[in-house]
């Protein structure tokens, strides 16, 4: 896992380039052990280490779900599915899903 930016980081220069234009006066500094778990316990931040387990692919929700990938794709073009497509590529949020279920077997038991 790579460190914060510091001075010397060869990567820091381009960074810096392509923030130049939303950031002013940045100097780029070691965060503590304090600050970074502070930044990890955000909502939405996850470490390069870990793989957020409530975002899905086609093929995760497909396995999870118990049906072929075509059929996904199918309900996901009808909007059936809760789904956000990022580029070329579709993701689902777990908890979505589940909500989903639930009341997709609710209203079939009404």
């Amino acid at each position: 896992m790579r460190s914060p930016l510091v001075e010397g980081d060869p990567y820091r220069r381009e960074i810096m380039d392509l923030m130049a234009p939303t950031v002013t006066n940045c100097q780029p500094r070691r965060l503590d052990e304090v600050q970074c778990s502070e930044i990890c316990l955000r909502p939405g931040v996850f470490s390069m280490d870990e793989k957020p387990d409530d975002v899905l692919t086609i093929g995760e929700l497909s396995a999870y779900l118990k049906i072929p990938k075509s059929t996904l794709y199918k309900l996901v073009r009808e909007g059936k599915v809760p789904s956000q497509k990022i580029g070329r590529h579709w993701r689902f949020r777990k908890e979505a899903i589940d909500r989903w279920l639930e009341e997709a077997h609710t209203d079939t038991k009404g």
